[in-house]
């Protein structure tokens, strides 16, 4: 009976060493695992704040040939998409019709001014009224300036382009019967386009120092164009709260064309020495952002503030260069976690 107690009660310290060993490893392996992070490294480069609005295209130099005479289009010189010089003709309204209304009146100029000259003569000899020569010198002076109405209209006869640029709507066919301020042709010059675009109040202060700004189209995929801004409308108009900003682009070779839609960035308050961490880092905790960073193999989350960024990258504040912050995998993490960096 002793013998069985005391086997018994070997047996059972046996059983809780065993038992004691089995929870102590367990626990050893809970404290072991360590949860697999992407990282990446603080980084040090410039980094602006950006502006992005749109707008649409149009030429800096444009304008609307109109008649100034009424007639029949005898003919014109240029089709739409033909590049035109200042002064190039562009159509005719029947230009021998002005032509002789022009002589007629030359021809009645003077034949009013012998007459004036033979006056002049006898009133010298007071052989004539003094009221009868200002009759006549009124008259010719009436006749000048009909003269030179003429002589405009016969000028307007002949449409010439008032600059150079590329004939974008032609709206006339030969024959076609126009009257004064009708719109013949468009003219605009592709070289130099213009964006408006509006801004609001708030940055207007920020933008008057800029750093470059660029467009990009959808009609263009892939590619970037320089702009610079030209002018800032001193006046924020109160129904919006916007002011109007107008960018340049030179198109020297023709890709841009006016009416085109463009998406606009600017930047502006650049920081040169900006420490940068990837965006994907961040993790936004009721508007307070967040990131885990790596010391010694261990995750310590900090809050940060953000400064300048783009769509890839932004400005924190408080870490230092060379840093390592966990860009995936920092979701399933809590503060002062054990991990294993397997990519960065």
């Amino acid at each position: 009976m002793q013998k069985s107690l005391i086997a018994l009660s070997f047996a059972l310290v046996l059983s809780a060493c065993s038992s004691g060993e089995a929870t102590a490893l367990k626990d050893t392996q809970e404290k072991t695992v360590k949860i697999p992070v992407n990282v990446a490294t603080v980084k040090v480069a410039p980094m602006a704040a950006r502006f992005e609005s749109h707008g649409t295209l149009s030429a800096e130099h444009e304008a609307q040939v109109v008649a100034r005479v009424s007639g029949l289009v005898e003919s014109f010189d240029i089709e739409e998409g033909d590049e035109v010089k200042a002064g190039q003709v562009l159509a005719r309204i029947e230009p021998d019709r002005y032509q002789f209304e022009r002589d007629r009146m030359a021809a009645q100029v003077r034949s009013v001014s012998q007459e004036l000259e033979r006056t002049r003569n006898l009133y010298a000899k007071k052989l004539v009224s003094a009221d009868t020569l200002d009759k006549l010198e009124q008259s010719l002076a009436g006749l000048k300036a009909q003269l030179g109405l003429t002589e405009l209209d016969l000028k307007y006869a002949t449409v010439k382009a008032p600059i150079s640029g590329t004939i974008s709507r032609r709206y006339i066919k030969a024959g076609n019967l126009v009257n004064p301020d009708q719109p013949l042709f468009d003219i605009v010059q592709h070289q130099d386009l213009r964006l408006d675009i509006a801004v609001p109040e708030q940055y207007l202060g920020q933008l008057k120092n800029t750093h470059g700004a660029h467009c990009t189209f959808a009609a263009l995929p892939g590619q970037r164009f320089n702009a610079e801004i030209t002018r800032l409308s001193p006046v924020v108009d109160p129904k919006t709260g916007t002011a109007r900003l107008t960018l340049h682009l030179a198109n020297s070779d023709g890709r841009l064309m006016p009416g085109m839609f463009a998406n606009v960035q600017i930047e502006y308050n650049l920081h040169p020495d900006a420490h940068l961490v990837p965006r994907q880092a961040l993790i936004n905790q009721n508007g307070a952002y967040k990131l885990f960073v790596i010391e010694n193999g261990i995750a310590s989350l900090k809050t940060v503030t953000l400064g300048n960024g783009d769509k890839d990258w932004v400005e924190v504040n408080g870490l230092t260069p060379g840093a390592e912050v966990v860009t995936l995998g920092q979701h399933h993490l809590k503060d002062k976690a054990e991990v294993e960096v397997i990519a960065g």
